[in-house]
């Protein structure tokens, strides 16, 4: 059977509330970087030494899994664990907004709708990084595009991943205090309490794998 370490993520008692016991519970109540939200845990589980001891593969959930995806995770992770007897597979992903790709081209124009001025700080942090800012332009078919970051990979897939993020991070953190309030602490979506940064890096994962699509088997559950 394929190992899969998929963690959902609590931090507090309505979020602890909606665990399911299919994923690991992960408790991020005191993060160290608060406002990172779900690539502070992603990073977090990334450099630690055991995660991929067993060549398995490592997702990050958010508490609103089924709520957002109507999927209960026991079906997804069967589904994942019986294709992967009939097609392995680098990368499984679920896309809760599958209708988005018939509107928007990428993942980007979408969050630059919704969250106004993403794409040009997207654009500022690719800069800084020293990320091809065309990656930004590349289209998102929905076997590419998803959202939340409702992913499983294999390390082959986190390593190439986290080579273009953690560059972007490093960015972020570079930058000046304007640059970092506006990344971290003015609110940029009209419900969540969220600056830029959280939305930034949840693009990554669709503008990364449509550079290296090629590289990877990816299969979608489509909704």
């Amino acid at each position: 059977m394929v190992k899969m370490k998929i963690y959902q993520i609590y931090y507090d008692d309505q979020s602890k509330s909606a665990l399911n016991p299919n994923f690991i519970p992960f408790n991020n109540t005191h993060p160290e970087k608060p406002f990172e939200f779900e690539y502070g845990v992603m990073r977090k589980l990334y450099f630690k030494s055991d995660t991929f001891s067993d060549d398995g593969f490592l997702g990050v959930m958010s508490w609103k899994f089924q709520q957002k995806t109507y999927v209960s995770p026991a079906k997804f992770i069967g589904w994942m664990e019986w294709m992967h007897k009939k097609k392995v597979g680098d990368i499984y992903t679920i896309n809760p907004y599958p209708h988005e790709s018939k509107i928007f081209e990428n993942v980007w124009q979408q969050g630059n709708h919704f969250h106004p001025g993403l794409l040009d700080f997207a654009c500022e942090m690719f800069d800084k990084a020293g990320i091809d800012k065309e990656l930004l332009t590349l289209k998102h078919p929905p076997s590419v595009a998803c959202y939340c970051n409702y992913w499983v990979a294999k390390q082959s897939f986190w390593d190439v991943y986290m080579s273009y993020t953690e560059k972007l991070y490093k960015a972020v953190y570079e930058s000046d205090a304007a640059i970092q309030n506006y990344a971290f602490r003015i609110q940029a979506d009209k419900k969540i309490k969220s600056g830029m940064f959280s939305f930034l890096f949840e693009r990554m994962f669709s503008t990364v794998l449509a550079k290296h699509q090629e590289e990877f088997k990816v299969y979608p559950y489509y909704i």
